[in-house]
């Protein structure tokens, strides 16, 4: 429910219909979102609609960006609380994705960050993105933040990961999956000392990893806390499994594989002065696929690290299902670059930018609550035979029968120009 007050937050309702209905639309511009049959202004409203969104008129620029974060967090709290009550388990995806501005000469704090081809780095912005895996083939996004030149994309991704926490029942369990980028102290660390957040990140196979000591302490000096050493790529004649599991498994294609899963109990790593791990011990989990024959699938094993102080109640086989999940949010950061424009807003000012994609995310939430109408749209011959999951990509095809099947669903509304205030439900 959003409360309108002006014509700015009406803008705000037409700018997230036009994004979710963008299929059609031509080209990749934004301003070309002004052309849709749901945006009723002229196209000069869309930027004054992100510079002044839930501010008054005669409200001073610098005060307006405090209050447009303000009502960002509010509307971020009120998302991911509207995933996460009511949920034992919530299972969020974390990231970082980058918008691209090499001839944005005159973009403000602009950093580099890598390129499409990850070999060098170019100018731009970079968004930690946190999104919620609560359903097969959708990363719902629930919070969407620009790191700047002054901050940390790990400080940023542990803050995101608490709010979001924070956002669940008193009890709930909530499970953080990340990529190789995250399994450092800067991030482990301090998520470590939250007691019911387990972390599963993907770690290098070159890792080195010790041992809790279990001798004798020296009578003077320091405790000792780390034991052997030990190189994960050497192992095998180090370490022994607490518990492995092995189960077949089918893919989409029909192909059949052998996946053999052993996981390792309280092992630590090193970390930093301000970050210390040698009271934080870990579970490591190593994952190998062979097929029918007995031969390798990958060359190299996946390791993926558990941290937390409840990772115990993770078994191995969920750990693996969990990080298999994450990919999702790989899906997301394609179809929201090609389907809704999420980088293609051309701005010299970041605090704009990270407005706009405040609107793309709440676009995709809406597109998710469509797909409960997906049953509406038109099944060709040529489809395939096979039941189909509600996938973003096949609810996005089946827009125009949603769209034509709600009746004056672009009916104009001037209530909003009322003195009292009018509440839309999307």
């Amino acid at each position: 429910e959003m409360c309108i007050r002006d014509s700015n937050k009406s803008v705000a309702i037409e700018l997230i219909l036009a994004l979710t209905f963008s299929h059609e639309l031509p080209g990749n511009s934004v301003v070309l979102l002004t052309e849709s049959s749901f945006f009723q202004r002229k196209y000069s409203s869309l930027y004054l609609m992100l510079n002044n969104y839930f501010c008054a008129r005669n409200t001073k620029s610098d005060q307006r960006i405090i209050l447009r974060r303000q009502e960002r967090n509010k509307i971020i709290k009120h998302i991911t609380s509207s995933y996460a009550k009511g949920c034992s388990r919530n299972v969020y995806a974390l990231d970082t994705t980058n918008h691209y501005r090499s001839n944005a000469q005159k973009g403000r704090d602009r950093v580099n960050v890598r390129s499409k081809n990850n070999r060098f780095s170019e100018p731009g912005y970079e968004y930690s993105v946190l999104c919620n895996l609560k359903e097969k083939s959708w990363a719902i996004p629930t919070s969407i933040t620009r790191v700047s030149s002054q901050e940390n994309k790990y400080a940023i991704g542990v803050q995101q990961v608490i709010d979001a926490h924070s956002c669940g029942d008193v009890d709930s369990m909530t499970i953080s999956i990340a990529d190789a980028a995250y399994s450092n102290t800067g991030y482990l660390e301090p998520l470590y000392k939250q007691d019911n957040i387990i972390n599963i990140t993907r770690d290098r196979k070159n890792r080195a990893v010790y041992t809790m000591f279990t001798g004798e302490q020296k009578p003077k000096g320091r405790n000792r806390h780390y034991g052997d050493k030990i190189n994960l790529s050497e192992h095998k004649d180090k370490l022994t499994p607490d518990n492995m599991v092995r189960f077949n498994h089918t893919s989409k294609k029909g192909k059949e594989t052998e996946v053999v899963i052993s996981e390792y109990h309280n092992l630590l790593v090193k970390g930093r002065k301000k970050q210390s791990m040698k009271k934080n011990p870990v579970n490591y989990v190593k994952v190998e696929v062979y097929d029918l024959e007995g031969s390798r699938v990958y060359k190299n094993d996946l390791w993926l690290c558990v941290s937390g102080k409840k990772r115990h109640l993770l078994k191995a086989q969920e750990v693996y299902d969990y990080y298999k999940s994450r990919f999702d949010i790989e899906h997301f950061f394609k179809f929201a670059k090609s389907k809704m424009r999420f980088d293609k807003l051309q701005t010299t000012n970041p605090k704009i930018d990270e407005d706009y994609c405040m609107f793309v995310m709440l676009s995709y939430n809406h597109l998710y609550h469509l797909k409960d109408y997906a049953g509406v749209a038109t099944q060709h011959d040529w489809y395939s035979k096979k039941p189909q999951d509600p996938t973003p990509s096949a609810i996005y095809k089946s827009l125009s029968e949603i769209k034509h099947a709600f009746h004056g669903i672009t009916t104009v509304s001037y209530t909003h120009l009322r003195a009292h205030e009018t509440v839309l439900d999307l």
